[in-house]
């Protein structure tokens, strides 16, 4: 794995796909999401996060658009099921633990590939 695109997936997926919240924060973590939850008041004692806004919407596209299906769910099992162990992912893809970590790190590469062609 990549360790800089793992931690960009896992802020992507935390702003995107956030895990399941109470009622009291049905929309998520990202800033725009917490306006719609304090109906456009910004409260400044809200906590933050770092916010990906323009590489969180790329990466986003590129998952759900640009990765073939096995690399898609390979990422999405892995940064998006917060409920899930190791070895319950793993299996949830039917795979080896070996093929699992190559085909994430292959998506890792895809990713990374790609948000380059964005930027350029």
């Amino acid at each position: 794995m990549i360790a800089a695109m793992d931690e960009l997936l896992r802020q992507w997926a935390r702003e995107y796909h956030p895990p399941r919240q109470q009622e009291e924060e049905p929309h998520g973590q990202n800033m725009i999401a917490r306006l719609m939850d304090c109906k456009g008041v910004l409260i400044r004692g809200s906590p933050g996060g770092k916010v990906l806004t323009d590489r969180g919407y790329d990466i986003e596209l590129i998952v759900t658009r640009q990765l073939s299906e096995a690399l898609r769910f390979i990422v999405l099992e892995h940064y998006t099921n917060y409920d899930s162990l190791e070895e319950q992912k793993v299996s949830a893809c039917r795979i080896s633990r070996a093929t699992y970590y190559r085909r994430l790190h292959e998506a890792h590469l895809a990713i990374a590939q790609l948000l380059l062609e964005r930027a350029a």
